[in-house]
């Protein structure tokens, strides 16, 4: 069963990361930022995710892979 974030956040590349912090699930919350630095080429917002560093670092992990995906 797919939630209203998922179906919002994966794979919409007309995310605007300043709703992101509206997220009421953590979990989502930082799914949000993440995908908004993979289509937008921007790992900056993955700075906003202050859960963990874990979850930081997947953030620029997933930033990084989908950038050399896409290039390369």
């Amino acid at each position: 069963m797919r939630t209203c974030y998922e179906g919002s956040i994966l794979g919409a590349r007309n995310l605007n990361y300043i709703y992101c912090a509206d997220v009421q699930i953590e979990l989502w919350k930082n799914k949000c930022y993440g995908e908004y630095a993979k289509y937008n080429n921007d790992p900056t917002v993955c700075e906003y995710i202050t859960s963990s560093s874990n979850e930081k670092q997947a953030c620029y992990i997933a930033w990084q892979v989908y950038t050399n995906q896409t290039t390369g």
